[in-house]
């Protein structure tokens, strides 16, 4: 599938936007590619988080967004990933 009418049939896809044969044809085509099932699903996460239905119109972050990002940039969040990190090194020696 070209990238942009991917992009473009994942957008129509959980905007309602596909005709009964191309929302049969999408279907079968998560069934054979589980990616194609991730991609879907992440875009589905992010039109929430951004409060969207459409990538050109992400311009800012909603509520939820915003404290996702505050939280991510926390000194908590720095103290996770530290953790995360040795822990990676201790497995892999």
């Amino acid at each position: 599938m070209e990238e942009i009418s991917k992009n473009q049939m994942i957008d129509d896809y959980l905007n309602n936007k596909l005709s009964k044969e191309a929302l049969f044809a999408f279907k079968k085509q998560m069934i054979a590619e589980p990616e194609l099932v991730e991609e879907v699903t992440i875009n589905k996460h992010l039109f929430a988080l951004f409060n969207t239905d459409e990538w050109e119109n992400i311009k800012t972050l909603n509520n939820v967004g915003i404290a996702y990002q505050e939280y991510l940039l926390s000194s908590d969040a720095e103290k996770i990933k530290r953790a995360i990190k040795t822990a990676k090194k201790k497995y892999k020696s």
